[in-house]
């Protein structure tokens, strides 16, 4: 990268009164004053009070003592500035480090005390910049500033952190060039999964460093970090223990260079030209659209040299496709194995149905251990320039062989048979690799299954989100079509509601409301985040799956369909679906959109709370249907009464009232008087929600026609001008 001369508004400057008391250490006999300064013995780095450019507030903190800019690289009372000169800085015997006003015994900052150590402590400024407290005539440092950095980092300090105290060496930026209290932006190690360097801000991510990879941070850009033209005056590292986890750098040949958090949210690395008497950069980020996280959303890859510059990632049939020139894309559930090399790491991928992606973890040393995506690929982008080789299975689809079918479920044997799908039976098998599947065989008397079975295979495998039950292949042979799924131990919800007592108990709530959050999740993601816009149509307790954990699983995609991104509703003929669920404005007019499924969802969330059918009618009295029952109870400020009995009164009020109140508002007549699921995602997790007034729900009058010919007859008031229509039953 080219050098540049940074703007002057970027570096602050400040005022001193500055006398030199030629020492670097402070003993508790004696304090530093505003106007004094202590000097690191070779004279690098200077400690003292000094005002930032545009204000008289006096801060103490350390710059560099031998540069033209004296720009502070820490600063201590970054909270409480004081408003005179009348400050001072002292170490009590107790090994504490004080600043403070004169005549005020509180002090504006401090550093913790060792009370039950040697009471003969001294501070001392190093050559490195960093400010520590020992015991005399001890080496050992018992606090060091380098462990509570501001806005810059300096060679040898490290970034990232202690695992064992919990301490975060971060960098923030200063919330103005006048004022270096803690801003908005942070940059630090994040540890969670494979660990990672991450910008972020009060709102969240805004830029990802990526996983250290042997040379550098995967997505620092071009220079990696480690550009070999910088070796001469730039070298790194990254560390990990039990204690902690850390980056750090040095640098030689006399070369002055800094990592700086600016206050408008860039990062910087700056090496001093002493020709100019000026800071050059070396690097920045963010530097381009690419590198704002996430730029082109999940499964998306972002690569400025295209246009547009975002695309879909594309997988290959039973193997991977080849990335060259990646940032890694985000590690936090990604794993790290560093006892395969790359060709153990793809044989695991493939053994493993759920893994989407694997990296070499590290490029040094001629490429040593693994990184393995199994969760969504989130801000992957490539560079024209650097960056590594990444491979990819997103959105892949298995073509599973015939025979391998026929094996993996003993000739679809009776034992192996699960049940009745929605087009036909559904059979558990096993894979030679040992992994349990769930096999979805098309029946041949099934009119509608073919059209189905299309619908699902091309939408579902364009789908990825934990909520969602992961297609992991199909099969065609002759007339025999089949999907094949991952498996679900649990089976389906409503095996838990409706089956018996014993199962209800089984669903604590504690279980029911993160089942219903899950639901909510995964709706959430087909109607606003997926690629495309999904309309499910079909949600009921039977086609929401369970893993090993509870996890909830959206399934049967199989009357979803697909809208554009103006689209707002469609209108069919042909109304399939699951009578309870169907909203009225799709039962009789066959109109659906997303409120379609925010209905569904509402009779869904009403289930769940009370363990009763929405179709139950003998179950409620004078009430027609599990809706109005709810609303009925809810006015009379008797819901208790609807909750399951299975929970045995164990249960959060507070969260099933917001849950029944929730459901109520997905369940209105009017489609627009539902909220769409971002509003009941919100909703759901708000501790503080206030609950208005509830219209009735719709079908609150319906009443079944016993002697229809039909699958079954609506008969609804005045309200739907005494109209009668006949729906497809549901699966």
């Amino acid at each position: 990268m080219s050098e540049l001369n940074l703007p002057a508004t970027i570096f602050l400057f400040f005022t001193f009164v500055s006398i030199s008391i030629a020492a670097d250490t402070l003993t508790p006999s004696r304090q530093l004053f505003d106007g004094e300064t202590l000097v690191s013995a070779n004279g690098t780095f200077a400690l003292g009070f000094f005002s930032p450019s545009g204000t008289t507030n006096r801060y103490l903190g350390i710059w560099y003592h031998n540069l033209a800019d004296h720009a502070a690289v820490w600063v201590a009372n970054r909270r409480s500035p004081l408003n005179n000169l009348n400050g001072t800085f002292s170490i009590t015997v107790n090994g504490s480090l004080h600043v403070l006003s004169l005549g005020n015994s509180a002090p504006l900052w401090s550093s913790p005390s060792f009370p039950n150590s040697s009471p003969n402590f001294i501070s001392q400024l190093l050559d490195s910049g960093n400010l520590v407290v020992r015991a005399v005539n001890s080496s050992s440092i018992l606090w060091q500033s380098f462990d509570y950095p501001t806005d810059t980092m300096l060679p040898g300090m490290k970034l990232g952190p202690y695992l064992t105290t919990g301490l975060d060496r971060n960098l923030t930026a200063w919330l103005s060039p006048s004022d270096p209290s803690p801003g908005n932006y942070t940059i630090g190690i994040y540890a969670e999964g494979v660990p990672q360097l991450v910008l972020r801000t009060s709102g969240g991510w805004l830029w990802r460093g990526g996983p250290w990879n042997g040379f550098g941070f995967s997505g620092a850009g071009p220079t990696q970090f480690y550009d070999i033209s910088l070796y001469r005056v730039f070298l790194s590292g990254f560390n990990v223990t039990k204690e902690e986890i850390f980056y750090y750098f040095n640098t030689v040949n006399g070369a002055i260079t800094t990592l700086t958090m600016d206050h408008n949210g860039t990062i910087r690395r700056n090496e001093w030209a002493a020709s100019s008497e000026n800071w050059n950069i070396d690097w920045l980020a963010p530097s381009d659209y690419c590198d704002f996280f996430p730029a082109c959303g999940t499964n998306g890859m972002c690569d400025t040299s295209s246009s547009p510059v975002c695309r879909c990632v594309e997988g290959f049939d039973d193997d991977f496709m080849l990335v060259p020139g990646a940032k890694l894309p985000d590690t936090r559930e990604a794993v790290e194995d560093m006892s395969i090399d790359l060709d153990g790491c793809r044989a695991r991928c493939l053994m493993n149905c759920s893994c989407q992606a694997y990296a070499r973890a590290d490029l040094s040393q001629g490429g040593i251990g693994c990184i393995i995506w199994t969760a969504e690929i989130i801000d992957l982008r490539v560079y024209a320039d650097g960056g590594q080789d990444f491979f990819v299975r997103v959105a892949e689809m298995s073509l599973f062989q015939f025979t391998q079918v026929v094996n993996a479920t003993n000739n679809f044997s009776n034992a192996n048979k699960l049940g009745e799908g929605g087009f036909g039976p559904v059979y558990k098998g096993k894979l030679l690799e040992g992994e349990d599947v769930a096999i979805k065989r098309l029946s041949a008397r099934s009119g509608q299954g073919v059209e189905e079975f299309k619908n699902e295979l091309m939408l579902i495998a364009k789908l990825q989100h934990r909520n969602l039950v992961r297609l992991l292949g199909c099969c065609i042979h002759a007339e025999e079509k089949m999907l094949i799924y991952e498996f679900m131990p649990n089976k389906s919800l409503d095996l838990f509601l409706f089956t018996d007592v014993d199962r209800g108990r089984e669903l604590c709530w504690t279980r029911r409301f993160h089942i219903i959050e899950g639901i909510a999740q995964g709706l959430l993601y087909l109607h606003k985040h997926s690629r495309l816009r999904v309309i499910h149509r079909d949600l009921k307790a039977s086609n929401i799956l369970l893993d090993a954990d509870m996890n909830p699983k959206i399934s049967d995609f199989g009357l979803a369909r697909i809208f554009d991104a103006n689209q707002t509703q469609e209108n069919t003929r042909r109304i399939v679906g699951t009578y309870g669920y169907m909203s009225p404005e799709y039962a009789f007019k066959g109109l659906f959109s997303v409120k379609s499924d925010v209905f569904s969802f509402g009779a869904l969330l009403l289930e769940i709370v009370s363990g009763k059918r929405t179709t139950g009618f003998h179950e409620f009295g004078s009430s027609c249907n599990l809706l109005a029952y709810a609303w009925v109870l809810w006015n009379d400020e008797t819901w208790m009464e609807l909750v399951d009995p299975a929970l045995d009164k164990q249960f959060r009020r507070d969260e099933v009232a917001r849950c029944i109140y929730v459901a109520l508002l997905c369940v209105q007549e009017n489609a627009e008087d539902r909220p769409d699921m971002s509003d009941v995602v919100s909703m759901l997790g708000n501790e503080n929600l206030c609950f208005h007034g509830v219209k009735e729900p719709a079908f609150f009058t319906m009443k079944i026609a016993p002697d229809s010919k039909h699958p079954f007859e609506l008969h609804v008031n005045n309200s739907f001008n005494q109209l009668s229509v006949s729906v497809v039953a549901g699966r």
